[in-house]
């Protein structure tokens, strides 16, 4: 795109430099050229912008997810060690019996 618009600002330059109603014609059109491709370019980045803000929040969602699991893995491994602990208790018990 850079390229495409310094060809195009060389171009212009050359054609002011021609003078003459043809140049003003041709620097229009090279105008009109360059405000079509801005146009595609506002389109293409306003979609770009979309799709980010799509994916944030999608990635938002995930994190709150990952936070819920990691709480209730941490709540499984508690109660899992309490009953470890419940088990190793009720061994010794039999054990001492």
């Amino acid at each position: 795109m850079d390229y495409r618009i310094t060809s195009l600002q060389q171009e212009i330059d050359t054609l002011k430099s021609g003078g003459g109603p043809e140049a003003v014609v041709a620097i229009e059109e090279c105008a009109s050229e360059l405000e079509k491709e801005l146009e595609k370019t506002k389109r293409e980045r306003d979609e770009a912008l979309q799709r980010l803000e799509i994916v944030d929040k999608e990635l938002n969602e995930a994190r709150g997810d990952l936070s819920e699991a990691q709480k209730q893995l941490k709540e499984v491994r508690v109660r899992a060690r309490k009953m470890d602990d419940e088990l190793l208790w009720l061994m010794k018990d039999l054990v001492s019996t």
